[in-house]
């Protein structure tokens, strides 16, 4: 088997960290295992660095909706943020939303948001995720779609966390916003 090229590298290097960056509603409580240590006679700084640079962060974008999950139509991940269109009504609401607050992820030492729903909230999340595989859930806080995850499958457990590459401060912001 031949070495890797350099360009090969960083094409499956990018790849795996966009990979890690997006943000999916996963299924259970599983967790993503750690990145294997590469080869380093392989990989260098150099070749890290290069291939990082060109990594995009999710960036929220505007819309007029209230704080909620709203089922994207006729989305996928090619669409421009200006196309994105929305349910008119959310499938969930801040009514459904028992506690959002910030956590830090053990594993990648990163501020995260977790939401838990109330029992009926939950009873609905596991709904729409069971009946809706395939299809992407915006999520809305503070007129900012924040994020909009595939669902892979039922989510029965009431809970989820929302991993990003968002800052303390803006995940601050918006655990604030959606208290209010």
């Amino acid at each position: 088997m031949k070495n890797p090229t350099n360009q090969e590298i960083k094409l499956l290097y990018m790849t795996a960290l966009m990979l890690i960056s997006v943000t999916i509603i996963s299924c259970g409580n599983r967790k993503m295992d750690k990145i294997r240590k590469i080869d380093s006679e392989i990989i260098t700084e150099d070749v890290i660095d290069e291939a990082t640079e060109n990594i995009v962060k999710f960036k929220p974008i505007p819309v007029e909706k209230e704080n909620g999950f709203y089922f994207a139509v006729d989305y996928d991940y090619r669409t421009k943020d200006k196309d994105i269109k929305l349910e008119e009504t959310a499938s969930l609401s801040s009514e459904d939303i028992l506690e959002v607050k910030k956590v830090i992820n053990k594993d990648y030492n990163r501020p995260e948001i977790r939401i838990v729903f109330t029992n009926s909230g939950k009873i609905k999340f596991a709904q729409i995720t069971k009946n809706n595989t395939g299809k992407y859930l915006a999520i809305v806080i503070a007129n900012q779609i924040v994020s909009i995850p595939l669902i892979n499958c039922e989510i029965p457990g009431g809970i989820i966390t929302l991993g990003s590459d968002f800052t303390e401060e803006e995940i601050d912001k918006m655990v604030e916003s959606f208290k209010n």
